[in-house]
């Protein structure tokens, strides 16, 4: 069994198994804090629940939609509508 629930995937490469998903957000807000332009660049993260042996989120996101969702869910299903709610199960 998995040491956490959730594997946390940014840029391609593993960054560890977490327990919540508070730590995935955790750890990629820092990902996101050391970017050369934490608003304008972007970062591909995933999250994967090996329990179901899939990713149940797959992002191209730019720093400041980052920003801007972590700031409020409102925001964040604003953006999911426009992108697509399907990026949370694909």
């Amino acid at each position: 069994m998995p040491f956490g629930r959730y594997n946390l995937y940014v840029n391609y490469e593993k960054c560890g198994d977490f327990s919540t998903l508070a730590d995935c957000w955790q750890i990629l807000e820092d990902a996101y804090a050391k970017l050369p332009d934490p608003y304008g660049d972007s970062l591909h993260w995933e999250i994967h629940d090996p329990f179901h042996g899939a990713a149940f989120c797959k992002f191209d996101m730019e720093g400041g939609i980052w920003e801007a969702c972590c700031e409020d869910s409102k925001t964040f299903a604003l953006y999911l509508d426009l992108v697509g709610w399907d990026k949370m199960t694909t």
